[in-house]
């Protein structure tokens, strides 16, 4: 079985419930981000930032 990434990630209230709960979630961790970060993650993505 092949396992192929998504690359999917959430953005969440960075002092919600469901984005606390989901962050220390060992499945979900690495896929739930705080939405104070969605900018500096689309110019890293973008290249502008290293």
């Amino acid at each position: 079985m092949v396992q192929m990434s998504q690359r999917h990630v959430f953005y969440l209230s960075d002092d919600g419930e469901r984005y606390i709960s989901a962050a220390n979630h060992v499945g979900m961790k690495n896929y739930v981000r705080p939405l104070s970060s969605l900018i500096d993650d689309i110019a890293r993505e973008q290249g502008l930032l290293s």
